[in-house]
């Protein structure tokens, strides 16, 4: 498993996926930077509620969602592009392992990432704001940064399944954005929870914002999103993994 994970590693350093990275980290640090500015010249203040506040919606309901499923459709379907799948079929590993094995690659992209791009806004955080920042608000946003990236992990699998039965990454992405819209739509729309909740890309934004200002989330709301997600989870899990492990030998070439 270790020498598989070490080729996925290798073949991402010559990808353009540390681009869409790099886009991902630090798009959200010049948007947080603008939309500051605008509060100052208005002549208000901005505080760390406001702050991670606007960086989580951003992430939640704009970036992330076409970010990672970009990635996770370039991690599947590269071999299928560049006709190569046939050699990595018929290496001494079982298939099992090797999507296993571009599984297990995705999550750290994804934990790391949203890291970064949380500690490069909390460092300008303390150029925008006096405000001091405190070890609960610390912890508030901890626990929100480990959700998005447990849910954007999720709704990679989504994302999969065109990559893996098209056997491209540019559908991966269409289905991204697809679910960007659809949250857009759920906002501009004031959608309640109780229907919100049976959109993936909208609910952990929903969460997201309810535990940073304190609200309980009713159990009925939170359960009906959680199993929502998790159909779809096993849905898309056992498509794609049934079709990348029973495929035609010959897919791609």
């Amino acid at each position: 498993m270790s020498n598989l994970l070490f080729t996925e590693m290798t073949k991402l350093k010559r990808s353009p996926v540390a681009a869409v990275l790099s886009i991902f980290i630090l798009l959200p640090l010049i948007l947080q930077i603008v939309i500051s500015l605008g509060i100052f010249s208005s002549g208000k203040s901005v505080g760390w509620f406001d702050i991670f506040a606007t960086h989580e919606f951003l992430i939640n309901l704009l970036l992330a969602p076409p970010c990672f499923a970009q990635i996770a459709g370039f991690i599947f379907a590269r071999e299928y592009q560049e006709n190569t799948v046939n050699y990595i079929f018929i290496s001494p590993y079982s298939r099992l392992r090797i999507y296993l094995t571009k599984i297990l690659l995705l999550f750290p992209i994804i934990l790391i990432s949203l890291f970064l791009s949380y500690v490069l806004v909390g460092i300008a955080g303390l150029l925008l704001t006096q405000e001091q920042l405190t070890g609960a608000t610390l912890l508030i946003h901890l626990q929100n940064l480990v959700i998005i990236a447990i849910w954007q992990f999720a709704l990679c699998f989504i994302a999969l399944v065109p990559a893996v039965l098209l056997k491209n990454s540019y559908s991966s992405i269409i289905v991204g954005a697809g679910g960007v819209a659809a949250s857009i739509m759920t906002v501009l729309t004031s959608v309640p929870p109780q229907y919100s909740a049976f959109n993936p890309y909208y609910f952990p934004s929903y969460i997201v914002s309810q535990l940073t200002v304190g609200n309980g989330i009713p159990d009925w709301i939170l359960w009906r999103g959680l199993l929502t997600m998790l159909i779809i989870f096993i849905v898309c899990l056992y498509t794609t993994l049934y079709s990348y492990t029973q495929s035609d030998i010959h897919s791609g070439s």
